[in-house]
């Protein structure tokens, strides 16, 4: 996976289905206790302009209070579903994604100069947020999210690695192709070898889990 080079194959035409079943119509609402991870947000810090324009990004969203509602296998397949088309409404492309049982993974490369990250994820949050809450009456998704920027030095394989070996590191699987909620919407998979020097997310050396 290179730093900026166009990527083929990626403008496939999705199927997004119509409507969507699976929901529990009742949903129990467990607040976080002091033995769950918790996940610290952040706020924008980057000018809005860097969002815009052929930029790497590696972006993390979580579901509201860290419920595991892709556990479902309906609602993870669903939810690729809207990555796919959206990504190809937005021209972002999708190097890498990884659907966790209570969070999102994306490792995304804008594609054109006028692309907008932002508006990207704030269509894909608002449309599969307003079907979730039609269904369940309940909120998909924590307000905020996190995403850094990568540089041109940034090892984008690593990076991609990393959102793979996820549900792995998780004890969700043993390797990351049995995992069925991973993958790439550009045609990159986790056929190769893993990298020896494996990417960890700025927020890790942080102290934040």
């Amino acid at each position: 996976m290179g730093a900026s080079p166009p990527v083929a194959g990626w403008e496939q035409t999705p199927t997004v289905p119509n409507s969507y079943s699976g929901f529990s119509p009742i949903r129990i609402k467990i607040p976080p206790t002091p033995h769950m991870k918790t996940f610290h947000h952040k706020s924008i810090r980057l000018p809005l302009n860097r969002y815009v324009g052929t930029a790497w990004f590696f972006v993390t969203f979580c579901c509201e209070h860290r419920e595991k509602i892709f556990a479902n296998p309906t609602r993870a397949k669903w939810f690729v579903d809207n990555l796919r088309s959206e990504s190809l409404t937005h021209t972002v492309a999708i190097h890498a994604y990884c659907i966790m049982p209570n969070h999102v993974h994306l490792l995304t490369q804008s594609q054109t100069p006028t692309t907008n990250l932002l508006q990207f994820l704030k269509s894909l949050k608002r449309k599969t947020g307003f079907a979730y809450k039609q269904k369940t009456a309940q909120q998909l998704w924590q307000k905020k999210s996190y995403d850094h920027a990568l540089r041109s030095t940034d090892p984008t394989d690593q990076v991609a690695w990393y959102i793979w070996l996820n549900p792995v590191r998780a004890n969700l699987c043993a390797t990351a192709n049995e995992y069925p909620w991973s993958g790439s919407l550009t045609g990159a998979r986790p056929n190769s070898t893993p990298p020896t020097e494996p990417w960890s997310p700025p927020w890790r050396s942080q102290g934040v889990t």
